[in-house]
């Protein structure tokens, strides 16, 4: 997917040059399942939009053919938000954020993610880099396509990293990988075996932006 309105750090945009790969699966009962075939999580965030042909038009969201072009962007709109672009969800600062919709539709956490970070480097080694994460959840807005289709919530995570003496989250640092979750209403899930109930969704659709 492309991450469409970034500009690079020089200012030049990069909507047309700055390509990501998108891989789109869907989990069921603490399993990825892509094509009814039980896979594992790693194997399925490498796989591409054509191992799972009928999850876009299940959701509403893109076409199988189209969905490896869509943006953040298309993303906020899905849910209700088109004023946030990519830029404002990745760079914007949470008080910022969390200021659209109601109270509590839009949350924003960002902190020190040592687990990211490459730890064969010394801090001495100019290779050696401090990991960031933010984390932005998003509530299906009243009658968008997200709500009408049954998804309450996405989740968003945006990966970074700089130097020791580098001011995290700077604008223009770019996420590395960003991963978002697609949450659908509860009762709209598929019951697990010898439960009752109606739903068709699957417990969570993943989509993954990499950069290419």
């Amino acid at each position: 997917m492309r991450l469409a309105g970034r500009r690079t750090p020089a200012g030049r945009s990069d909507q047309s040059t700055r390509s990501n790969r998108c891989s789109f699966a869907r989990f069921s009962q603490n399993r990825t399942v892509l094509n009814g075939t039980p896979h594992s999580r790693a194997s399925a965030l490498r796989l591409t939009t054509s191992h799972v042909r009928d999850q876009p038009t299940t959701l509403k969201y893109s076409t199988p053919q189209q969905i490896g072009e869509t943006t953040l962007k298309d993303l906020a709109a899905y849910f209700g938000y088109p004023a946030l672009t990519a830029d404002k969800l990745e760079f914007d600062p949470p008080e910022t954020l969390m200021a659209n919709g109601a109270r509590g539709d839009v949350l924003v956490s960002r902190f020190f993610a040592p687990k990211i970070m490459n730890v064969k480097f010394k801090e001495t080694d100019p290779e050696f880099r401090l990991g960031w994460r933010k984390l932005l959840r998003l509530k299906a807005q009243p009658n968008s396509t997200a709500q009408t289709n049954n998804i309450a919530s996405a989740v968003i995570l945006f990966n970074t990293f700089t130097t020791p003496n580098e001011e995290p989250y700077g604008r223009g640092n770019f996420s590395i990988n960003t991963q978002v979750m697609l949450l659908p209403d509860p009762a709209n899930i598929r019951p697990l075996v010898g439960q009752k109930g109606t739903g068709k969704l699957d417990t969570v659709y993943w989509l993954d932006y990499q950069n290419a």
